[in-house]
C-alpha cells in the first residue's frame, strides 16, 4: 500500500494539529486496536487514543484508506463540521497507522546524504585527534621555480624516493576524499593528514587552502572548480603566499633558476644588500646597474632578493619592498637591459636630486668616480607679482629663474640644455598654480584671475603657499583687497508686557548691504564680497547667532532678511533659550533689560527646583 506521510497532511488544515499529532503518535498514546482489509483496495484502522495525563479521557477513532489515500474518518471527540479535516486524534491514529505499516515492510527511513557526510567527518576528526601524535612517514616540500615558468610547486616524498605533484587540483580532490593514489613505484600514499611527518602538515594545510583559493578566485585560471585547476605550482603573487612565506621562512628549499640550476636556499627574513653602481656611458649619459647577478620576485607581499652566488634568499620588509620593488623586479639577471636603466645628462640632475635621496637608505650605490653633487639640480627661484586691474580681476605674473636665466611658463619657451632643472619643485610649483591661479591669459603672459570664488580661495590660503614655494610681489591695490571677519553684532533684548522684544544690528552696514551679507549667509556661502570689493567671512562668527535663533523661530527666507528691518517680537516662554543662545556667542555685544534679566533668573530657579 502506498500511504505516505503526504497523505496525512492532505487532510489535516493546520500545522498546530499536525504537530501536536504527530507528537502524540511518537509519544505512544494510540493504540490501534484493529486494522482489517475491506475488499482488494481499502483499509479500516481503528484506534484509542489517550489525553495528556492519567485522569484525561481517551478518544475512540476510525480511517478508512482506500488506495494509499484517508476516505473517511471519524473520533469521539465530536469536532466534526467543527473544523476543516481531521481532528488530533485522527491524526495522531493515522501517525500511528504509519509508523506500523513501515515497521512491518523492508521501507525503513534512510540516513540523508548530509547527514552521511557529518557523521563521516566527526569520525575523521576524532580519529585524527586520537593519532595526530603520531609521527607520519610522508614529508611536503615547496620548491620555487624563476623564470617563464615562474611559481611554486610541491614534492612528495619517504626515506626512498620523493616526487612532484603534477596535478594541484587532483592532490586537492585526493585529499578531500581521502583516497589512495600511486605516485611512483616507491610512494603508494592514503590522502589523510595522519600519513604526513608532523612538520609538514602545517604546509599540507596551507597548501589545501592556496589551491582551494586559487581555483575560485584565479584569473589567471578562470575557474571554479578544483577538479579543473590542472598546474603544477601556485602564482607567487597571490596573497595567500603570505602564509607560505612565513612557515618557510629560516628553512632550506630548492630554488630552480632561469638557466634550470637547483640550489637548496635558505630563506631569512631581512633585507638584501644591494650594490647598485652608476656608470658613464660612452654616449655622455649614465647607466645604473647592481654589481652581481641576482633575482628579485614577489612572494606575496614580500619582495624577495637572492644574489650570487645564490645560497640564500633574503624577504625584505614591507618598507624595503615599497620603495625598491618597482626597480630591482626588473634587474633579474635573465631580463636586465642596460638601456632600461639609462640616465640622460640632463636627467640626472633628477635622478640624484629626486630618486637617489629616497633609495640610498635601502641600497649603497657606487658613483664610480664622479661627484654627484656636481650634477645636483640647480636653483630654481619663482617669482609671482600680483595686481588689480579696472575690472577688479586679479592679474599674476609668474617668472621662473635658474641663475641668469628666465622664463615665463605662460608664454613658454625652451631651457637651455646646460641647465640641470629642478623637476619637482617645476612641477609642485605648476600644482599649485593649476589650483590657485586657473584663468585666461593676455599677450603679455599675464594670468587673468576672475570669479570671486576663485578670488576668495587665492586671498584666503593661495596666497600662503605661494609664499611658501616663491616670492609673491603685491601692488598696492591689490592689498586694498581685504578678508575680514563679519562685524560686531549688537543685540538688545527687553521685556514689553508679555513678550520679549529684540533689536539686533551691526552698525558698519547700511540695512540694504546687512540684507545682502545675510542671504549669502543663509545660502551657506563662505563669503560676503562688498562694494568696495572686500571679503567678509562668514564661517564661525556672531552671524550664527541669527541663524540659530531665526531657525527656532522658523523663519522663512523674507522673515529671516527683516530681523535686521524691524523689532522682533517674541513669546517670553523662549526669553531662556535666547538668553543661552545670545551667552553662547562669542563677539557680539549684549544688552539685556532689568525684566528681561529678572524673568531670566526666575526661569532658571524653576528649572533647578526640586519637585
Amino acid at each position: 500500500m502506498n500511504f505516505s506521510l503526504e497523505s496525512i497532511r492532505s487532510k489535516v488544515i493546520g500545522e498546530k494539529i499536525l504537530a501536536n499529532g504527530r507528537s502524540m503518535a511518537e509519544e505512544g498514546r494510540v493504540i490501534l486496536k484493529d486494522i482489517a482489509a475491506v475488499g482488494s483496495r481499502e483499509t479500516e484502522i481503528k484506534g484509542t487514543v489517550s489525553g495528556a495525563g492519567d485522569a484525561e479521557e481517551t478518544f475512540d477513532t476510525k480511517l478508512v484508506i482506500s488506495d494509499g489515500n484517508i476516505r473517511t474518518y471519524t473520533c469521539s471527540c465530536n469536532t466534526q463540521g467543527k473544523i476543516n479535516g481531521m481532528c488530533v486524534h485522527e491524526t495522531a491514529t493515522s501517525f500511528a497507522y504509519y509508523r506500523h505499516l513501515y515497521q512491518h515492510t523492508a521501507m525503513r527511513t534512510s540516513t540523508a546524504q548530509f547527514m552521511k557526510d557529518i557523521i563521516d567527518n566527526y569520525i575523521r576528526c576524532r580519529v585524527y585527534e586520537e593519532m595526530k601524535q603520531e609521527e607520519g612517514t610522508i614529508f611536503l616540500v615547496p620548491k620555487i621555480t624563476l623564470g617563464t615558468l615562474q611559481g611554486m610547486s610541491f614534492k612528495l616524498g619517504n626515506d626512498a624516493a620523493e616526487y612532484l605533484i603534477s596535478d594541484l587540483g587532483e592532490f586537492y580532490n585526493r585529499m578531500k576524499a581521502g583516497s589512495e593514489f600511486e605516485y611512483g613505484k616507491q610512494l603508494v600514499m592514503k590522502h589523510t593528514a595522519l600519513v604526513f611527518e608532523t612538520e609538514s602538515r602545517t604546509l599540507l594545510k596551507l597548501l589545501l587552502e592556496a589551491i582551494s583559493e586559487e581555483a575560485e578566485t584565479s584569473v589567471d585560471y578562470g575557474i571554479k572548480n578544483k577538479s579543473a585547476l590542472k598546474k603544477k605550482s601556485l602564482n607567487l603573487k597571490r596573497s595567500y603566499m603570505d602564509d607560505i612565506a612565513t612557515y618557510i621562512e629560516g628553512k632550506y628549499i630548492e630554488l630552480e633558476l632561469p638557466d634550470k640550476t637547483k640550489k637548496q636556499v635558505l630563506v631569512e627574513k631581512k633585507n638584501a644588500e644591494i650594490k647598485l653602481n652608476v656608470k658613464e656611458t660612452l654616449l655622455g649619459g649614465y647607466r645604473l646597474e647592481p654589481d652581481r647577478p641576482m633575482y628579485c620576485f614577489m612572494l606575496g607581499r614580500s619582495l624577495c632578493v637572492c644574489m650570487f652566488p645564490f645560497e640564500e634568499i633574503c624577504m625584505c620588509d614591507k618598507a624595503y619592498t615599497q620603495i625598491m620593488s618597482e626597480l630591482l623586479l626588473k634587474m633579474n639577471t635573465d631580463i636586465y637591459r642596460e638601456d632600461n636603466f639609462t640616465v640622460s645628462k640632463r636627467d640626472m640632475a633628477l635622478f640624484c636630486g629626486q630618486m637617489l635621496p629616497v633609495i640610498k637608505d635601502y641600497v649603497r650605490i657606487d658613483t664610480k668616480g664622479f661627484e654627484i653633487e656636481n650634477i645636483l639640480p640647480q636653483k630654481l627661484e619663482v617669482d609671482f607679482k600680483f595686481d588689480v586691474d579696472s575690472d577688479n580681476n586679479i592679474v599674476c605674473r609668474e617668472t621662473l629663474s635658474y641663475g641668469d636665466f628666465y622664463i615665463n611658463p605662460v608664454k613658454g619657451g625652451s631651457m637651455p640644455v646646460n641647465i640641470l632643472r629642478d623637476y619637482a619643485k617645476e612641477y609642485k610649483i605648476k600644482m599649485l598654480a593649476e589650483k590657485y591661479l586657473h584663468g585666461a591669459s593676455d599677450d603679455d603672459g599675464n594670468l587673468i584671475i576672475k570669479g570671486e570664488d576663485t578670488i576668495y580661495r587665492l586671498l584666503e590660503e593661495g596666497i600662503s603657499q605661494l609664499m611658501e614655494i616663491g616670492n609673491v610681489y603685491v601692488s598696492d591695490k591689490f592689498k586694498n583687497i581685504r578678508i575680514s571677519s563679519a562685524p560686531r553684532l549688537s543685540v538688545g533684548a527687553r521685556m514689553n508686557e508679555n513678550m520679549l522684544e529684540l533689536d539686533i544690528d551691526m552698525e558698519e552696514f547700511d540695512k540694504e548691504e546687512l540684507k545682502k551679507l545675510l542671504e549669502s549667509y543663509r545660502f551657506r556661502k563662505k563669503y560676503y564680497r562688498l562694494k568696495n570689493g572686500d571679503f567678509v567671512r562668514l564661517e564661525d562668527n556672531s552671524l550664527s547667532v541669527i541663524s540659530e535663533i531665526s531657525e527656532a523661530l522658523e523663519f522663512n527666507a523674507d522673515e529671516f532678511e527683516k530681523i535686521i528691518d524691524s523689532t522682533l517680537f517674541i513669546p517670553k516662554y523662549r526669553a531662556l533659550y535666547i538668553d543661552s543662545v545670545l551667552n553662547q556667542a562669542g563677539d557680539i555685544h549684549l544688552n539685556r533689560d532689568k525684566n528681561f534679566r529678572q524673568l531670566v533668573r526666575g526661569m532658571k530657579e524653576m528649572a533647578d527646583s526640586d519637585y
